[in-house]
């Protein structure tokens, strides 16, 4: 077997051991002789013994380093058996042999966008109007199975809306957006590829929504992904995946403020739900009020949570609830009292 350069790329395995590596039991061994395996007995057999000597070739490289239905000739063997002054030899051959690889596209899908209100300086070169956009960046897995060949991988963007339009691809492995829509030698069974487009900030900001229906905001995307396999020998393969964008506005909600006291025993590390969890207790030793003292139970502690969502109250005086960033601009203390005397221990 050869690789796709015509160098040597298989190996072989045989069912006797190597003449420097032989014991007292083996009768027959091995040694390779330039480009042939010699194999003999190394102590005389009877003339009635019969036997077979199994031997197999192997790859040597990954299988998308052979070319697709490539034939290489079967293996030939002499046999040659001499007994005293008599010689018999009988030649055979092994049919020929191929490497069957393909590379099929077998799904692939769209998946929802991510949405980015300016250009993004790991995209590549800021265009001169690219503030005049809004951009979608779309992922586009897919899936190639038996990939056994190398392939050419091609996307096939149609992005056609109303001033709207494709930026560029950015194929697995890539760090920015380009045209380049084709990678050549491509052998990943599992792909995540990018498509960068545009909309026009004045088409979609909203403003005129009364004059344009949901559909009018509706942002279509399709993509055609095709294999083409290296070595010619299988047709390429094609798959098409769909998704939809809709432009909508958010609406705000301002948040409200709220707070939750809780408080726990806790004993032996865990917290306790009834007297029954505490190995040792005895309400008069708890507290005597007789003698105006006090015991604890050994373990028993009281745990105490304070959550807190303070936003109404860290808005400064004037400010709007209906602006997101005017939060968190005034501090506020949080105070806990657990309404104890200051006789009990704590």
């Amino acid at each position: 077997l050869q690789d796709r350069d015509g160098n040597p790329a298989d190996s072989f395995e045989i069912a006797v051991p190597e003449e420097t590596a032989v014991s007292d039991s083996n009768k027959f061994v091995y040694k390779v002789d330039g480009n042939q395996i010699v194999i003999y007995n190394r102590v005389e057999i009877s003339a009635a013994e019969a036997g077979n000597i199994e031997f197999s070739y192997l790859t040597s490289k990954r299988t998308t380093e052979y070319v697709d239905m490539q034939q290489f000739a079967g293996p030939e063997a002499d046999l040659t058996v001499t007994n005293g002054s008599t010689t018999v030899t009988k030649s055979t051959s092994g049919p020929s042999v191929a490497i069957n690889t393909a590379a099929r596209i077998t799904a692939a899908a769209k998946h929802t966008p991510t949405f980015y209100t300016e250009w993004q300086n790991s995209w590549g070169e800021e265009p001169t109007d690219a503030g005049q956009y809004y951009y979608l960046v779309w992922e586009i897995s897919s899936t190639v199975s038996n990939g056994t060949q190398p392939y050419t991988f091609q996307l096939d963007d149609n992005f056609d809306n109303e001033e709207a339009d494709l930026v560029g691809y950015r194929l697995q492995g890539a760090t920015e957006f380009s045209h380049v829509n084709t990678a050549a030698d491509q052998t990943a069974v599992s792909r995540y590829d990018y498509v960068l487009t545009r909309h026009s900030k004045e088409r979609y900001s909203l403003q005129n929504h009364d004059a344009y229906s949901r559909e009018d905001f509706t942002l279509n995307n399709s993509v055609t992904v095709t294999v083409t396999p290296k070595d010619g020998v299988d047709e390429a393969s094609s798959r098409t995946a769909k998704q939809s964008w809709v432009y909508e506005e958010q609406e705000y909600n301002p948040p409200t403020g709220n707070f939750n006291l809780f408080k726990y025993g806790r004993y032996s590390g865990g917290r306790v739900a009834n007297s029954q969890q505490i190995s040792r207790y005895v309400l008069t030793e708890f507290k005597d009020e007789e003698n105006d003292s006090y015991t604890e139970i050994s373990g028993l502690r009281y745990e105490v949570n304070a959550v807190g969502r303070p936003y109404p109250w860290t808005l400064e005086e004037g400010a709007s609830a209906m602006d997101p960033y005017a939060y968190g601009k005034v501090p506020v203390t949080y105070v806990i009292d657990d309404g104890v005397d200051e006789k009990t221990p704590i």
